[in-house]
């Protein structure tokens, strides 16, 4: 939605900027609240960084997030495929001479009360474990099956931690990422998370309902359409860049 809204890809968006959108989100599952664009918008700004796009803070503006990565220093040192099954069909690009103004006007409106808590809980962006992406509900890969739970746990005293006060911690050497058997007639974990899955791509012949969705991928470039689908297309070269720096600094 964020950067829908902004009209920029994915791959145009430096890591740091990636890092906020992964951070925010999370933060605000672990609240027990859907991530609000208005609220992202109120914390942050879209700003060019080079050749780069990223987003900034308001200053004068609280930070919800902290400790933060200011150098890509070995960034290189390895890299992954993605597969193009989960890149939308039409590539929203954005280009040079495309307006910048996503300035606040005298009339916006967010939701305080989710800004205040998302202050009041702040918490550094760094690498999150598994167990932390499954509960916030950004990752839906569970390879353990149906018994097994992600339980996070102190490590002295053995208190169960909520996702929210784990994302909190100094450093997640004081928890231990642990697991516990599902009781039987218990709901799944992943069927628990997965009302906050969706699809990237719409099913066939699905018709844009949002009028700014159908504008922002007008303007893809010529020679990048129709590259999205097929497997090991020029997509996966595209991208590879992006995704390394988003496994190590966000992932």
């Amino acid at each position: 939605m964020v950067l829908q809204y902004f009209r920029v890809h994915l791959c145009q968006v430096n890591p740091f900027g990636i890092s906020h959108i992964s951070h925010f989100e999370i933060s605000c599952r672990a609240l027990d609240q859907r991530p609000d664009l208005d609220v992202f918008r109120y914390f942050y700004k879209f700003i060019t960084a080079g050749d780069w796009y990223t987003f900034a803070h308001w200053k004068g503006v609280p930070s919800p997030s902290g400790d933060e990565r200011s150098s890509l220093k070995n960034w290189k040192d390895n890299f992954f495929w993605l597969d193009d099954r989960y890149l939308p069909v039409e590539m929203v690009w954005r280009f040079k001479d495309q307006t910048m103004s996503f300035d606040l006007g005298d009339d916006f409106v967010f939701n305080k009360t989710l800004a205040k808590a998302l202050i009041e809980n702040r918490s550094p962006i760094r690498p999150l474990p598994e167990h932390l992406l499954l509960w916030g509900r950004v990752c839906f890969s569970w390879g353990r099956g149906d018994r097994d739970w992600p339980v996070i746990r102190t490590k002295r005293e053995r208190n169960e931690m909520s996702l929210r006060d784990a994302l909190k911690v100094p450093s997640f050497d004081v928890l231990d990422f642990d697991f516990d058997e599902q009781a039987e007639g218990e709901v799944p974990p992943m069927k628990q998370v997965s009302s906050a899955a969706h699809e990237i791509r719409p099913p066939p012949n699905q018709v844009v309902s949002d009028p700014s969705a159908a504008d922002a991928t007008s303007s893809v470039p010529k020679t990048m359409k129709g590259t999205a689908g097929s497997s090991g297309s020029q997509m996966k070269t595209l991208f590879w860049t992006t995704w390394i720096v988003i496994r190590r600094f966000v992932v």
